[in-house]
């Protein structure tokens, strides 16, 4: 009776490899160092910033490693005597001689006093002007790391640096703290300054959301002309768009630029009719609706408003039923064709992985489509 090209054709009525392999075995543990404000033994020069010409006697201990694999320790305090051996300014004691007089101490359990008295007592023995020790635990899934750079003549800290890292940002760490304990050293008087902590970067790849929302939906005029017709029909209803929703999975490229897969079930518009006439009974309904599948490049910033485009294949399916005095005529049909659609949102972090999107979303189908939808829309979810 009706035909119309742009929906589906109705048919019936109408047409750092160290650290991230030992870090795994380490347990949670306070980490609280007894007595290390506030100790003395006799030593050498003292742990001055000022060495104007003299070379600083530096002992790197061994650190220590609760519940985890003792090499750790050594591994660590290797890591951190690497950037004093690359500066001429100082003397270095060998850490050889040290892993030989500490490595038969850690076969038993030390307790954190024990180790701090040990560590000392060392570097006292050897005359050093500063002492480096440290302890490894683990704070949930975080590497928890305290190390102090201390004068052992008065047992003043010079370096207290306390920080619960991730197991990816462990040797970035180390690195940039034994960049920062050679620093301390300084020819001229300085300010010594709190160990800033490099800001850290969302280390997730990927984020997966759901979606749902109301989908508007805007009729060109050939697509209007033709419900218009059908709204003429007594007893009828007509509604577009409705309830909608979605998943969308991006994946990121680089810092504030993301790639996502989508997939939609989107509302059109439903039509019904009851007509009686001479003891008979008509009905007819029909229910269109898009499964757009879409590919899309979304830019995001740091406090998360996000501007997205894209492409995708675009199905438009029609379920219609006829019913004659009870007996019911039931098909679907569909017609496809390419789209484009963007978005517009802001996403909230809801702790370290979920988040919930609010914004829009905008579909258009280039062939079959009828006209072109707009979606604002509520999400939530999951980043890995």
């Amino acid at each position: 009776m009706f035909q119309n090209r742009r929906f589906p054709t109705l048919s019936i009525f109408a047409g750092s490899m160290i650290f991230l392999i030992t870090a795994s075995t380490l347990n949670a543990q306070t980490i609280t160092m007894p007595g290390a404000d506030n100790f003395a033994l006799p030593t050498a020069q003292g742990c001055s910033s000022q060495i104007a010409g003299a070379k600083p006697k530096i002992y790197i201990a061994n650190f220590l490693v609760t519940y985890g694999k003792k090499t750790m320790g050594r591994l660590i305090a290797d890591n951190i005597a690497f950037r004093f051996e690359s500066d001429d300014r100082f003397e270095l004691i060998s850490r050889k001689t040290i892993d030989k007089e500490m490595s038969s101490l850690f076969k038993k359990k030390l307790k954190a006093e024990e180790y701090l008295n040990l560590a000392v007592s060392l570097a006292a023995e050897h005359q050093a002007d500063c002492v480096i020790f440290g302890k490894i635990g683990k704070t949930g899934g975080k590497i928890s790391f305290l190390v102090r750079m201390a004068s052992v003549a008065t047992g003043e800290n010079k370096i207290k640096v306390d920080e619960d890292v991730d197991r990816k940002e462990a040797s970035a760490f180390f690195e940039r703290t034994g960049d920062s304990l050679v620093a301390y050293f300084n020819a001229a008087p300085v300010a010594v300054t709190p160990v800033a902590e490099t800001p850290k970067r969302d280390s997730s790849k990927a984020t997966l959301m759901f979606w749902g929302g109301y989908n508007i939906f805007f009729t060109d005029s050939s697509s209007q002309r033709f419900i218009d017709i059908m709204q003429t029909i007594p007893s009828s209803t007509s509604e577009l768009g409705g309830i909608s929703g979605g998943a969308d999975l991006w994946i990121r490229l680089t810092q504030g630029v993301d790639l996502g897969f989508g997939i939609a079930y989107l509302s059109i518009w439903k039509y019904k009719f009851s007509y009686v006439s001479g003891g008979n009974t008509l009905g007819y309904d029909v229910n269109v609706r898009y499964l757009p599948i879409t590919a899309q490049i979304r830019f995001i910033s740091a406090v998360g408003l996000y501007l997205a485009a894209g492409a995708g294949y675009y199905t438009s399916l029609a379920d219609e039923n006829l019913t004659v005095n009870g007996a019911k005529v039931t098909a679907t049909n569909s017609a496809s064709s390419f789209g484009v659609n963007g978005s517009v949102g802001w996403q909230i972090k809801l702790g370290s992985t979920a988040t919930m999107d609010l914004g829009a979303k905008f579909w258009y189908p280039l062939e079959n489509g009828g006209g072109y939808s707009l979606t604002p829309f509520a999400g939530f979810g999951f980043r890995f």
